[in-house]
């Protein structure tokens, strides 16, 4: 965490967001600048890709911002600060970035509720706010917890602006470093050199910038080496490939890993080297994107309301048994599969499983039956007084079993259903009373 922490508190002040916002990057990531989830999110504040191009980062395959310490950072201040204005609630923006606030509009308007300590959200979101709470504790009294905070240098650098691709040894040998150094420094750039025809602004060590610069800007056309990627085309061979830039087939295959020239393929990738490029290099420090999302709290109210249940419903829970169904469920409680997926956050491929708890909106008049799953007819229950009973409103199965004293599994076998049937009033029920004895 000190390795980053200046750098990081800087650029929050200046955003003017509250510093204790650095212990979402804590929790994200452990400030880990390479870090990547299961889900595809990388770096410090841990973006999606869609997420950080919404909000100015640049990612590709040559450059990944996420990676970056300053402009992630930049990223996930703007995209907290949009969070919060939403609905001005710190912990309702925290769940927000890590399920998104689509997911959170629609808990609130399920549950009419902002209180984050009331929503029903994915167990991940649940708990994430009380771990970032926890943090930042921690990281406001260490000592108070048993933690010591280790002593460390902060990372420092200076920034030299790169225009089009330029190799990281020539840009580490003109700041005095190596290039694996560079390479630590700057993880968001993916391979050996900066970005071909895009401007970077590239970390060196500090008191290197202006020797950098003023080298880079001073090396001839016909000297400086840039990198290009070519997509291979169908038939194109190594050799036409070397001929059309220049450069020989050896240097292909070692800049491509290749060991045998005949077995590229068409639609892949080759890096391939090229000379006189425009060596120009930027005489201002680039700036940071500032790109923004466009949603607002009027649209997100708009598309909350979907989710909103009909007035005069109330909340109940189902616990989900063995062979249970959404269709079954649904149709037991006089549903949709699609609301009680919408209720309850499931995706299209989500599966239910047995001790599953869902939240199901019904009718405030509306008593909901016992499901589970069916059973086999009672075959020894056959006998007794044959009469027909005409369902009421408020009767269930298990209601009509009661008052006729006979058993739930024998009256769905007389009535060719199953304990998942949905019973209505007015429909007519086929009743055998016990024989007397």
């Amino acid at each position: 965490m000190q390795l980053h922490r200046p750098t990081i508190e800087k650029i929050l002040e200046e955003q003017q967001v509250h510093q204790d916002i650095i212990c979402v990057a804590l929790i994200e990531s452990g400030f880990d600048l390479k870090a990547r989830s299961y889900a595809k999110a990388v770096g410090p504040w841990q973006f999606i890709a869609g997420t950080a191009r919404i909000y100015g980062l640049r990612v590709d395959w040559w450059y990944d911002e996420r990676r970056d310490i300053v402009a992630s950072t930049y990223a996930a201040s703007n995209y907290l600060k949009d969070l919060y204005g939403l609905w001005n609630d710190w912990l309702l923006a925290l769940a927000a970035y890590n399920c998104g606030e689509y997911r959170v509009a629609r808990a609130m308007a399920r549950q009419k509720t902002q209180d984050f300590w009331s929503l029903d959200l994915p167990k991940q979101t649940e708990r994430y706010v009380p771990k970032f709470l926890a943090s930042l504790y921690i990281v406001r009294d260490p000592a108070k917890y048993g933690f010591t905070i280790p002593d460390v240098e902060p990372v420092a650098f200076d920034e030299v602006p790169v225009k089009d691709a330029t190799d990281l040894k020539v840009i580490a040998d003109f700041s005095s470093t190596t290039a694996d150094y560079l390479a630590d420094l700057n993880p968001a750039i993916l391979r050996w050199c900066t970005p071909p025809e895009m401007e970077v602004a590239v970390k060196v060590p500090v008191g290197t910038a202006e020797q950098c610069s003023s080298r880079l800007a001073a090396i001839p056309p016909e000297n400086r080496v840039t990198w290009r990627k070519h997509q291979v085309k169908s038939g194109e061979t190594l050799s036409q490939i070397a001929d059309r830039y220049h450069t020989e087939v050896s240097t292909l295959k070692t800049l491509n890993r290749i060991k045998n020239a005949h077995t590229i393929r068409a639609g892949s990738t080759l890096i391939v080297p090229m000379q006189g490029a425009n060596a120009e290099v930027a005489s201002s420090k680039p700036q940071y994107r500032e790109k923004r999302r466009t949603v607002s709290k009027e649209t997100l109210e708009q598309y909350a309301k979907r989710f909103e249940p009909p007035s005069n419903f109330k909340r109940v829970s189902y616990v989900v048994k063995k062979n249970d169904t959404l269709g079954e469920i649904a149709e037991a409680h006089r549903t949709s599969v699609k609301k009680v997926r919408e209720w309850n956050n499931l995706s299209y491929r989500a599966y239910i499983h047995p001790g599953q708890e869902l939240t199901i909106f019904v009718p405030e008049s509306f008593d909901p039956p016992i499901v589970t799953a069916a059973a086999k007819p009672n075959a020894a229950a056959s006998s007794g007084t044959k009469q027909k009973y005409t369902v009421k409103k408020g009767d269930t199965l298990y209601s009509i079993s009661k008052k006729f004293d006979v058993a739930v599994d024998d009256l769905v076998a007389w009535n060719g259903k199953s304990k998942k049937s949905v019973i209505y009033p007015g429909d007519v029920l086929v009743v055998r009373t016990k024989p007397s004895k």
